[in-house]
């Protein structure tokens, strides 16, 4: 047996098979981790809204809220139309809204 110590490169030479094995095995497991990555990536993009959708979401939400701001405050507005009107209005235009279709 051979009892003689071998330098850093010598090691490096006698074990750069075993270095190499490693560096692929470790690239490919961080390469599959990616794939599995954009594959996920890829299903949440279909299900994004339109712009469309967005904005019928958005003045839903605004007739909600100043539905909520004008129960809140009990305000008397002076105009023709009474608070319980506008508030029926804008149940209405609520209800046009969540049944009207996005034409894609």
């Amino acid at each position: 047996m051979n009892t003689e110590k071998l330098t850093f490169f010598e090691k490096l030479q006698k074990f750069s098979w075993a270095i190499i094995l490693f560096l692929v095995v470790i690239i490919t497991v961080q390469t599959c981790a990616t794939s599995k990555k954009v594959s996920a990536l890829k299903d949440t993009l279909d299900t994004v809204p339109t712009r469309e959708e967005i904005s019928k979401e958005i003045q839903i939400e605004g007739l909600k809220t100043s539905k909520r701001t004008l129960f809140d405050w009990n305000s008397v507005i002076r105009t023709v139309k009474r608070p319980d009107d506008l508030m029926n209005s804008y149940d209405s235009s609520i209800e046009k809204l969540e049944t009207k279709k996005v034409v894609n």
